[in-house]
C-alpha cells in the first residue's frame, strides 16, 4: 500500500471554507482502500497543498494557521512510530509575510512556490537545501523554470 493525499473541498465537508487535508491508502491498482483526515487540521485554517516525502517520513503542506509568518506558510509533520508529529513552520527562513505554497521535498532539496521572494511573476518557484537542520538561503530558480506569470 501507497499513502497519499488529498485535499477535500471546503465545500463539501468543511466549516467556514476552510481546506482540510485527507491521507489514504492506495492499492497498487489505484484504488482508495481507507481515508482519514489529518489529525493535524485546524478550525479556522486551509491546508492549500500537501507533499509526502518519498519515505513517507515526512508531509510537508502549505497552511494559513495561526502562528506563521503570513498568509500562508509551509510546515512539516513526521511520521513516528506511526503518528504525525505536531506541524512545525519551516521558519523565515523559507517563509515571508506572503504566501509560500506547493512544497515538494527530495533529497535535502525543497521546492515551492512564493509571490513574496523577488522573482519574475506573481508566483515564482524557489529552491532551498537543508543541511544540519538548518535551510540554505533561498534562490529563485530564474527562467526556463519562472515566468511572467504565475508559476507553481
Amino acid at each position: 500500500m501507497i499513502e497519499s493525499y488529498m485535499t477535500v473541498d471546503c465545500n463539501i465537508r468543511c466549516e467556514k471554507n476552510n481546506g482540510v487535508l485527507y491521507l489514504a491508502k492506495i492499492s497498487k491498482t489505484g484504488d482508495i482502500t481507507e481515508n482519514h483526515a489529518f489529525v493535524h487540521n485546524e478550525a479556522g485554517s486551509s491546508i492549500h497543498s500537501a507533499h509526502i516525502a518519498y519515505d513517507g517520513k515526512a508531509l510537508y503542506f502549505s497552511s494559513d494557521r495561526p502562528g506563521g509568518f503570513g498568509g500562508f506558510d509551509l510546515y512539516v509533520s513526521y511520521k513516528k512510530n506511526n503518528f504525525w508529529s505536531l506541524p512545525e513552520n519551516l521558519g523565515p527562513e523559507i517563509n515571508t509575510s506572503g504566501n509560500e505554497l506547493t512544497p515538494y521535498y527530495n533529497n535535502g532539496e525543497l521546492l515551492f512556490a512564493s509571490d513574496l521572494l523577488p522573482g519574475f511573476g506573481g508566483y515564482d518557484i524557489f529552491q532551498s537545501k537543508v543541511e544540519n537542520g538548518n535551510w540554505s538561503l533561498v534562490k529563485n530558480m530564474e527562467y526556463g523554470i519562472n515566468s511572467i506569470g504565475d508559476d507553481y
